[in-house]
């Protein structure tokens, strides 16, 4: 190791599976912690070897600080490109003689006997991705296994002529042949790396696809993409004649439909493309006759609207192109997927197993998913948005039928609060905390330890944080066979990450497993209520004891104080707080239908279904 070598504060939080204000306390509490030796009060740098030698000396050294230590030794190795220096990581586990400093290679041993070296490799690229972050334009893991599946991707090959950092051709099954270019060498060399330890037949080139095709002569049974977008430089005038664009000459603004056409220049009949693109593709006036082109040669299957959040950049409602060639499906018409229904949504809010349902689900939805007939799409604009061919969420069959019934269930919410007096003279309780109770053993807290690939589907059933703060049942699923902390009856669950408090205890006997982002409370039900505990959970000191501030809320339950009452009291006051639970849930039940009953009001008056009636207008 670079005894130079210096780290920033949230590297030692990484290093330690802490978070930042950990690393800020330890500073404050310990005297021999390691002195900043560069940078500000409020973003300090210490020296590596410091660092590592006193996390060593405290018992905080675990798999995650091997990581972290052999990503320093790559950052300040000086040895080429971050990502060329990770690729040749990759080929050295893999047994290959490669030209490594010793510092990473001795790093990477450490890593790799603890973990395993493919699970030391994709860790080491995760750390570079994020190290990247604002130069690499990556596909996340989610939405990737969800292309593949859209595409159809079982056997035969696949190509991703855009291929990034591989993680289309990453998540396709292992018995398939991956095919991919990409513009930078080391991403190449990276992606060639990556593909070796999970596929045995792989080839990928380097070069700009578009200009210098790598696989000019080659199709494939599927294509897979999320090209770089708003190219105006993507080589309009020198490929004008170019025999790719079948479908029309793509206008110099619209490298989006270069690539859509690059990529079904190479997609075998009977295959299948799925194309990530912005939104506004699917509308912008000057690529409507390659839209109409595509339409009329019956190779449009599906678009699909993702929520923002899915992919970057983050704010658009990105979307999936489903194209075609000779598949055998109908070729007059065209599914159009909105999975946010019309509403203001985020990933965050919905998660990817709902996505992923909305996605692939077969029957058709009014507010989500429709299929169209082609002669309906071949207008003046050859719109391909979802939106404008479905449904909204606020469109009404009978808008004054849904106003009787707003009306009706807004006088049904007194009767849901729980009735409450006064206290004549109230007294301090003593109180306690989560980790005291943890440490007692009459508490538990589990988490889902490593990874877990939660997709929808067949499998064991997975409870979801959009699903705890949605107030749901399980959404999401895993393998039948995997591994996870199982839900039983009087568990409580409260997410890891949020803007509120929220706590739901487990009231049915399931089979379903803990997601990620959820932290499990299991109390001995001898000393203490679950009911009770959720209550406590949903309270608002929950968030000003036992969160951290950094744009959302962190949760540390341990930290959480409760009042010691006797079990009887506790059950008392348990039931009350759950009535209130209920009665906070219908009132939001009741403020979105207002909502969307407003907004469907006023449509419905603009549409002449309803005019102004009654004696005061």
């Amino acid at each position: 190791m670079d005894r130079q070598a210096v780290v920033t504060a949230a590297g030692v939080a990484r290093m330690a599976g802490v978070g930042r204000a950990a690393v800020s306390n330890w500073r404050r509490r310990y005297g021999d912690f390691p002195r900043p030796v560069d940078g500000r009060d409020s973003s300090p740098s210490f020296r590596l070897a410091e660092i590592e030698a006193w996390l060593r000396e405290q018992g905080k050294l675990g798999p995650q600080s091997l990581i972290e230590l052999a990503w320093q030794a790559v950052a300040t190795a000086g040895d080429g490109a971050p990502s060329e220096v990770v690729a040749r990581i990759g080929e050295h586990l893999r047994g290959v003689d490669v030209d490594l400093p010793s510092g990473i290679r001795s790093a990477v041993a450490d890593v790799a006997a603890e973990i395993g070296a493919m699970e030391a490799f994709e860790q080491l690229c995760a750390r570079y991705v994020e190290a990247s972050s604002r130069q690499l334009a990556v596909t996340p893991h989610d939405l990737a296994s969800l292309m593949i599946e859209l595409a159809r991707v079982d056997t035969g090959s696949v190509l991703d002529p855009a291929c990034g950092t591989g993680s289309l051709l990453c998540a396709s099954p292992s018995g398939v042949t991956v095919l991919g270019q990409e513009l930078d060498p080391g991403l190449a060399r990276l992606v060639r790396a990556r593909l070796a330890f999970t596929h045995d037949v792989a080839q990928v080139v380097t070069g700009d696809a578009l200009r210098a095709d790598g696989f000019a002569n080659v199709v494939a049974d599927a294509v897979v993409c999320n090209p770089p977008f708003n190219e105006r430089a993507w080589g309009h005038d020198e490929l004008q004649f170019d025999g790719r664009w079948v479908y029309g000459l793509p206008p110099r603004g619209e490298s989006e439909l270069a690539w859509v056409q690059h990529c079904l220049a190479h997609l075998r009949p009977g295959g299948r493309a799925v194309i990530v693109l912005p939104p506004g593709v699917a509308s912008r006036r000057s690529g409507r006759h390659v839209r109409a082109a595509l339409l009329r040669r019956g190779i449009l299957r599906a678009v699909i609207t993702l929520p923002p959040g899915a992919v970057a950049p983050a704010h658009l409602p990105m979307q999936l192109w489903v194209l075609a060639v000779d598949d055998g499906e109908a070729t007059d018409r065209a599914w159009f997927v909105d999975t946010t229904a019309g509403l203001p949504v985020r990933l965050d809010d919905l998660g990817w197993a709902e996505v992923r349902r909305r996605a692939t689900a077969e029957e058709s939805d009014p507010a989500i998913r429709r299929l169209v007939p082609t002669i309906d799409l071949l207008g003046d604009d050859v719109d391909f948005t979802p939106a404008r061919h479905l449904r909204r969420e606020t469109d009404m069959d009978d808008p004054g039928d849904e106003r009787d019934r707003f009306v009706a269930l807004l006088a049904r919410l007194p009767d849901l609060m729980p009735l409450l007096r006064p206290v004549d003279e109230s007294t301090e309780r003593a109180r306690t905390t989560v980790g005291e109770l943890v440490r007692q053993g009459t508490l538990t807290v589990l988490q889902q330890v490593g990874p877990m690939d939660v997709g929808t589907g067949p499998g064991t059933p997975v409870l979801t944080a959009p699903d705890v703060v949605a107030g749901r049942s399980p959404s999401g699923s895993v393998a039948a066979d995997a591994a996870g902390v199982q839900l039983r009856r009087g568990d409580v669950v409260v997410p890891t990450i949020g803007s509120r408090p929220v706590a739901v205890v487990v009231e049915d006997d399931t089979d379903a497993l803990l997601g990620p982002g959820l932290q499990l409370l299991r109390a001995d039900p001898d000393g203490l209520d679950p009911q009770f505990l959720a209550g406590v959970l949903r309270s608002g000191e929950t968030l000003r004891v036992a969160a951290t501030k950094s744009g959302s809320y962190r949760i540390d339950v341990r930290r959480v104080e409760l009042p010691r009452v006797p079990l009887g009291e506790q059950r008392r006051l348990g039931q009350t707080m759950h009535g209130l639970a209920r009665f906070g849930a219908a009132l939001d039940d009741a403020a979105g239908w207002g909502q969307r009953l407003v907004q469907g009001l006023t449509d419905a008056v603009l549409r002449g279904q309803l005019e102004p009636g009654g004696e005061d207008q």
